[in-house]
């Protein structure tokens, strides 16, 4: 969460007052949005989904009281850690999408294209905690 904080405020800091949200074929910010709303809705974002998978999290540890079997309980406790590692995976995507529009909408000169990382690496750990759900719902089948 700190992490995210100290993101967002540094990449605020060196925004302009418009933001580009979209570029042309020449890479090229051709829709913007204010400063302001690109703070907002990315805490908004943050904070939704943060509340929403705890609130997930919080819900399953309290409902491993009514479990009957040795097995349901192992599945609710690994799903509640999923959703953990699932929150801190979306908060790093958060984090790397943040730092992609301050590099896209930098006045310095930046070549993006040596930053193309960060835009590979969301989606990749994102795929990566998906395949750890599926393995975790197979391996509870077994």
């Amino acid at each position: 969460m700190v992490l995210f904080f100290a993101a967002l405020l540094l990449i605020y800091a060196y925004l302009d007052d418009r933001v580009g949200i979209a570029s042309n074929e020449w890479g090229m910010p051709n829709e913007f949005i204010t400063r302001e709303t690109f703070f907002y809705s990315s805490l908004l974002a943050f904070v939704i989904t943060n509340a929403l998978l705890y609130s997930l999290n919080k819900l399953l540890i309290l409902s491993r009281r009514s479990v009957k079997s040795e097995k349901d309980l192992a599945l609710r406790i690994d799903l509640a850690a999923w959703l953990l590692g699932f929150a801190g995976t979306l908060n790093l995507f958060f984090i790397f999408t943040m730092a992609f529009f301050g590099l896209f909408n930098s006045k310095e000169n930046y070549t993006i294209d040596r930053f193309i990382g960060l835009v590979y690496a969301g989606p990749l750990l994102l795929a990566l905690i998906f395949g750890l759900l599926v393995y975790i719902l197979m391996k509870r089948r077994a």
